[in-house]
């Protein structure tokens, strides 16, 4: 009751009716329900969302600080020899990452490939409803039907392609059963060139036959960049020095930066048998281990929500934030086994935490006969001149290390990976080229300049000495550069 004993009408049930109608007016499909405390508190309580009342109103303050804490620790420790911020360039592991996992990047590109064949078909419906306004013969009403026939088709398909543009707008999945119906138009060019009406109103026929030439090629190429990748792992295989920890240590960053998707960073030699995801998860965060594996994940998953959806202000489209897994040197790691075992485990979590994905960098060696696995789909294999080459790196590497290359340019054809780049920048940074022997830049000839360069350093400070060469031995022996002297 207010002033004159009227009924106020500005109550908190006239505001939640007003919100679901108007909720409903936009998306007619969704169902609102209104839960109270109670409600509230015993869905929190359910075995399978133990996780999420855990992280919300436990544990809401952790994760966040603890994995950057943990990502600063790789890149001042192991990383960091293989990393550069400054000098990084997106290359394969960017596009091959960006697309698995829907980043802002692919989402644009998918709403823009559904907006194009939006555009491409609904230029053929018009083209062919102004062809039916021609008088076709009588022999010709096979051909007058087949276009009939294909207007309703086409636009059936807007419809489709409307939804799954609104789909692809929101960050939602495209999945192949999106695609059930097959795209089949009954009228084909040729058709239309033996037409009677084709010589006299050709402008018209013309626009129709160039579409129905390349729409079918153009459907799939729609076809293939909007499905969603079905997987939840990706595996990147790489030769020695083709910069697979710098690519995906670059790409963390970025995620970071952007607070885009929630990344953590694991280094799969510090991890053996007795090891599970909980406990490999646990020990790289620094968490307690009072989590459960349900429940961690759980907590991960509701982490990557706070996440940034947003490209930025001007654009509608969003994104699905996700925690990404990242185990880099399988190739590293004292059981190859352990972690294809944990790899093949990764298949369990797939439906049931939808929005955490794995990422896992190796050697080729550790996978001989990849292709002979269930989930064979999952691999890629970097170029040979590395996840970014040479050549695109070349220019900025010489600049930063401030190196006179004293008409040396042949030097940029001759190494041919971004390790073998990074040796010879770090074996004459800050200096002049003089003449050089090609042989010299082999990497195995680079790596050998590397340990005399540090084994001198360690002489100075009587860490060693001539006969002692102990680190010589060690690196000599991890990467095959011979015996030592």
């Amino acid at each position: 009751m207010v002033k004159n004993n009227q009924v106020t009408k500005d109550t908190e049930e006239s505001k939640w009716i007003n919100l679901c109608e108007k909720i409903n007016k936009e998306y007619p499909d969704v169902v609102i329900e209104l839960w109270d405390e109670t409600s509230i508190q015993e869905k929190l309580c359910l075995p399978e969302t133990q996780g999420c009342y855990k992280y919300w109103f436990e544990c809401s303050d952790v994760f966040e600080t603890e994995i950057l804490t943990s990502y600063q620790r790789a890149i001042n420790s192991w990383a960091k020899p293989k990393y550069i911020p400054d000098l990084y360039s997106m290359g394969y592991i960017h596009d091959k990452l960006s697309c698995f996992i829907s980043s802002f990047e692919a989402t644009k590109k998918k709403y823009d490939m559904t907006q194009n064949i939006y555009a491409i078909v609904q230029k053929l419906k018009r083209a062919y409803e102004d062809i039916l306004r021609l008088k076709f013969t009588e022999n010709e009403k096979v051909l007058l039907e087949k276009i009939k026939s294909d207007i309703s088709i086409l636009g059936e398909w807007l419809c489709i392609i409307r939804e799954i543009g609104s789909l692809v707008a929101s960050g939602s999945d495209i999945e192949r059963d999106n695609f059930e119906k097959k795209f089949e138009l009954n009228c084909d060019s040729s058709e239309l060139k033996d037409s009677s009406l084709h010589f006299s109103y050709y402008t018209h026929f013309y626009e129709v036959e160039s579409i129905l030439d390349n729409i079918e090629d153009d459907f799939e190429q729609f076809k293939r960049c909007v499905i969603s990748d079905s997987h939840n792992k990706i595996i990147f295989l790489g030769n020695q020095g083709t910069g697979k920890t710098a690519g995906i240590v670059s790409e963390i960053n970025l995620m970071l930066q952007g607070k885009t998707y929630l990344p953590i960073l694991v280094q799969a030699k510090d991890y053996r048998k007795g090891d599970s995801w909980l406990s490999i998860l646990t020990r790289t965060i620094g968490l307690s281990t009072t989590w459960s594996e349900l429940e961690l994940f759980q907590a991960l998953e509701n982490a990557a929500l706070l996440r940034n959806r947003y490209l930025n202000e001007s654009c509608d489209i969003v994104v699905q934030p996700k925690c990404l897994i990242c185990v880099d040197g399988i190739d590293e790691a004292s059981s190859w086994s352990f972690w294809k075992e944990r790899i093949e485990e990764t298949q369990v979590y797939e439906n049931i935490f939808s929005n955490v994905k794995f990422v896992f960098l190796s050697r080729p060696y550790v996978f001989p006969r990849y292709y002979d696995l269930d989930y064979r789909e999952c691999f890629y294999t970097l170029p040979s001149s590395g996840d970014v080459s040479v050549n695109e790196l070349f220019d900025n590497y010489i600049a930063f290390y401030k190196i006179d290359l004293c008409g040396n340019y042949w030097i940029k054809g001759i190494l041919r990976t971004p390790m073998s780049l990074k040796l010879f920048c770090d074996l004459y940074g800050n200096s002049r080229v003089g003449n050089l022997d090609k042989n010299s830049l082999v990497i195995t000839r680079l790596f050998q300049k590397k340990i005399d360069s540090v084994e001198e350093s360690y002489r100075k400070q009587e860490k060693e000495t001539k006969q002692q060469s102990m680190i010589k031995i060690i690196m000599a022996d991890k990467y095959g550069c011979g015996k030592a002297e």
